[in-house]
């Protein structure tokens, strides 16, 4: 199977800036990031950058950096930009693999890539995980997802989903040993990576955002919007948060200095 990963790594972050370039365990963060990506197998590995420092950076592990506009809306417009500049095939297969997850296993990463190169009819695949501490549930910055019988997303959002009528959502929490029509009920945490052929990533931004997409702040939704099917693999043993504020930073420096 052959597949490119593609990482969006933009400096100018609102909540965490500079976050490519933070330090994690002596080595920035978007390296962490190229390593795991190197794991996975993947033919190409490729920064689509805003910054001259993440280029040097990426050139110094290994890895292939072009730079992009600095003014795109989302991650899969920059990685689409680079694209054009590798002059890749439509149906070349590519992980869109986030430069904020530097414990990400490698794994995981290959994992999304099969799912897709086996589910050609659906047009991205992505992941999921149980959410095991449940006052994660609420948050917001856990995006949740939920899924039909044949493991497809039918909604990702910041808020709880679904909601919990025998309980009354109360705080938000649904326990996992609580029954729910019957069958034991857990709710999904989604992980931000993705895998689709570059022909689809075109047609993603050619769809421009959408109304759901805007509210929640989740370009995923986009897909669903134009009525796409999206497969979700759900991986059970969860890896490590992404970084997206300073408290999960903190997370993720104690989980490498005690590794």
């Amino acid at each position: 199977m052959n597949f490119w990963v593609l990482i969006p790594a933009r400096v100018n972050s609102t909540r965490l800036p500079n976050k490519p370039l933070l330090d994690l365990a002596g080595k920035p963060m978007i390296a962490h990031v190229i390593q795991a990506a190197k794991l996975s197998g993947a033919q190409r590995i490729v920064v689509a950058t805003d910054d001259d420092r993440v280029i040097k950076i990426t050139e110094r592990f290994d890895a292939e950096g072009i730079m992009t506009d600095v003014n795109h809306p989302s991650g899969s417009d920059r990685i689409l930009e680079a694209l054009k500049v590798m002059k890749a095939d439509d149906d070349q297969i590519v992980v869109n693999l986030q430069g904020d997850e530097p414990l990400i296993p490698h794994k995981l990463i290959r994992k999304v890539a099969e799912l897709k190169y086996k589910t050609p009819e659906s047009s991205v695949a992505t992941v999921a995980t149980p959410i095991k501490d449940i006052t994660e549930i609420p948050n917001s910055n856990c995006v949740k997802v939920i899924l039909n019988m044949k493991n497809e997303a039918i909604y990702f959002s910041r808020s709880v989903i679904p909601y919990n009528r025998n309980e009354g959502n109360k705080n938000g929490i649904l326990h996992s040993d609580k029954k729910v029509q019957g069958s034991s009920f857990v709710y999904l945490r989604h992980l931000g990576i993705y895998s689709f052929t570059i022909g689809d990533l075109k047609k993603f931004v050619s769809w421009g955002p959408c109304l759901l997409e805007l509210n929640e702040k989740l370009e995923q939704l986009r897909w669903l919007w134009n009525k796409k099917s999206i497969k979700v693999i759900i991986e059970y043993d969860e890896p490590a948060p992404g970084v997206d504020t300073e408290q999960d930073l903190k997370k993720i420096r104690l989980l490498l200095k005690n590794k």
